[in-house]
């Protein structure tokens, strides 16, 4: 079975937070995705809290601000 289609604001309906894993989905090697800056915005913007979090141990938290 193949599951519906859907948007992330439709997903973000569904949850009182959400985990955002920095590199893939925020930003890769060439910097900010598209749609990241406007993903932050929106969460700041309707209150909804959120976590950036990574599994890239190859660089120190400093150099993700």
């Amino acid at each position: 079975m193949t599951p519906a289609g859907t948007t992330t604001r439709a997903l973000l309906d569904h949850y009182e937070g959400v985990l955002l894993d920095v590199y893939g989905v925020l930003m890769d090697a060439r910097g900010p995705l598209p749609g990241a800056a406007d993903l932050l915005a929106y969460l700041e913007g309707h209150h909804r809290p959120y976590a950036i979090v990574t599994n890239d141990a190859s660089r120190s938290p400093a150099t993700y601000t």
